[in-house]
């Protein structure tokens, strides 16, 4: 039993090989991990974006394995960037984390199998839907999709549309935004030109805008 960190941070999905034993095991959401392993045996850690770790067991109770972020000095180059879209960031970002889904996948508990037809019973669902780590795991997934409903809405609803639309500048263009930042579903649906009709709207509703 142990955990990972990196800069006293837990870290989920790494990792971690015995290459005596060839067991293997990856760190949960808390960076805690379970592998077999005796004395004298090495454990090698991989985490993308750290540098491997490598220790040799030595019968302890409790591992604590410290990675340290990869630094790679690159020659300067000119790279035209093309821009990830919130949609790109939120599935890069599903991909990433996919382990939190699996740990907090409920759907299915109970199913229909066999022929004759026979009522089942997922017994992984169910321990999903109880267990702390299933909670925190949908947590963590209601946080990923508010970040990417606000992604949608700081694209479309942005300061250089609305200070063409508006004029307004400074504090009272900031005021603005936040003041009348509009709901994700309006957002995500609407098109150009009903962001400049919201924005007319939102300045003709109250003269301090004008």
């Amino acid at each position: 039993m142990g955990f990972v960190q990196s800069n006293e941070q837990r870290k989920t999905s790494a990792f971690i090989l015995n290459q005596t034993s060839g067991a293997r095991a990856t760190s949960n959401i808390r960076g805690e991990f379970s592998i077999l392993a005796k004395q004298g045996d090495t454990l090698v850690t991989n985490l993308k974006g750290h540098k491997a770790d490598t220790l040799i067991y030595g019968n302890q109770k409790f591992i604590v394995v410290n990675l340290k972020p990869s630094v790679i000095n690159l020659k300067e180059v000119k790279i035209t960037a093309k821009k990830i879209s919130p949609e790109e960031t939120y599935e890069n970002l599903k991909e990433e984390y996919k382990e939190i889904y699996r740990k907090g996948d409920t759907k299915d508990m109970i199913y229909v199998s066999g022929f004759p037809p026979g009522i089942g019973i997922s017994i992984d669902k169910i321990y999903n839907a109880l267990s702390r780590e299933g909670k925190n795991a949908r947590k963590l997934q209601r946080i990923l999709t508010n970040d990417y409903k606000n992604n949608v809405v700081d694209q479309k609803f942005n300061e250089t549309l609305v200070t063409n639309i508006t004029k307004l500048s400074g504090i009272k263009l900031k005021d603005f935004m936040l003041t009348n930042r509009p709901s994700y579903d309006f957002a995500a649906n609407a098109t150009e030109l009903d962001l400049a009709n919201y924005i007319l709207a939102k300045v003709n509703e109250n003269p301090y805008w004008k």
